[in-house]
């Protein structure tokens, strides 16, 4: 397991919460009800798409702005899950490449990775503005498996939306689901391949599938970090 492609919103990092507030904020300001309960719903579109589900089209447009705005400021705030980096530390050690595959704006995403240290990490990162098709379709994968040479069922795709998993089926990949942000409950995945509740158990999994590439020491030390988090 070689080639791995991770989500990011919700998969790396906990931004969700920012993202909701920025929502709300918008809608009070257009003085337009919005219950909380559709909160979920603007994950499973693009921000232009759902502004425009709720807003006429001038005010979608001038509401996308300002979400683009605050999306920037947050990007000071948002942190990766906990026990994250020390398992991107052990799928590079392994030889790993690693990817980022997100419906995100690249200039946000950057700047997140930049502020957290994890740009180091991922070799290639396939945002919104990289393709004409947003998830689940693959568009954004078969861009990754071109930089990485490498085929589609070598590649493990990591997320927490349907779509990162459906999008992956599609393609031919391995399809892990990450059900570990933690904001509601999540259901059973019945098309992932492996589903996930805690970093800490797919890090234990990862260990597993990457133990004959690292030595015991190295493979120890890791695993203190994590169970200390």
């Amino acid at each position: 397991m070689k080639y791995w492609v991770f989500d990011f919103d919700g998969t790396i990092v906990n931004s969700f919460p920012h993202y909701f507030d920025a929502l709300e904020t918008i809608f009070f300001h257009y003085a337009y009800p919005f219950p909380k309960e559709k909160l979920r719903l603007g994950l499973d579109k693009p921000a232009f798409d759902f502004l425009c589900d709720y807003l006429d089209p001038q005010n979608a447009k001038d509401a996308l702005k300002l979400l683009i705005q605050q999306s920037l400021l947050d990007t000071q705030r948002i942190k990766p899950f906990d026990g994250i980096e020390v398992l991107l530390q052990h799928l590079t050690a392994a030889g790993s490449r690693l990817g980022i595959w997100t419906n995100r704006d690249l200039k946000s995403t950057e700047m997140i990775l930049e502020n957290t240290g994890l740009t180091k990490f991922f070799e290639v990162r396939i945002s919104g503005n990289c393709v004409t098709k947003h998830k689940p379709d693959p568009e954004g994968l078969q861009k990754i498996c071109n930089i990485f040479c490498c085929l589609p069922n070598e590649i493990t795709v990591v997320g927490d939306h349907s779509m990162d998993v459906s999008g992956a089926k599609t393609f031919g990949a391995t399809a892990v689901r990450a059900s570990w942000h933690g904001y509601w409950e999540i259901e059973r995945c019945s098309i992932a391949d492996w589903q996930f509740y805690s970093v800490a158990t797919f890090y234990q999994w990862i260990q597993q599938q990457t133990a004959c590439l690292l030595s015991p020491t190295h493979h120890t030390g890791l695993l203190s970090k994590l169970t200390h988090i």
